[in-house]
């Protein structure tokens, strides 16, 4: 949580945090739904933090959220899936 945290401060850039998350938890942690909420998280608390200059920071933190997604395969999918009401 504390590398997605310091990656939406800006202060990590995605191939570093890609590295250095493939260390710590390994590729199938990073594919899981667990990671993708802590990842949502993540984005969530920064966009919290940050209501000053709305527009330039939506936008940079949607882009980071968007390599983000591109760099560890995750999609909207897990979002979804709970909300359809033939899912069981």
């Amino acid at each position: 949580m504390e590398q997605l945290k310091s990656y939406f401060n800006g202060d990590l850039p995605i191939r570093q945090l890609s590295r250095r998350t493939q260390e710590i938890v390994g590729r199938r942690f990073t594919r899981s739904d667990e990671f993708h909420s802590l990842a949502v998280a993540a984005f969530q608390s920064a966009v919290d933090a940050t209501r000053t200059d709305r527009k330039k920071t939506e936008r940079s933190l949607l882009s980071a959220m968007a390599a983000l997604k591109s760099e560890f395969g995750l999609t909207d999918l897990y979002q979804i899936e709970s909300w359809r009401p033939w899912r069981e």
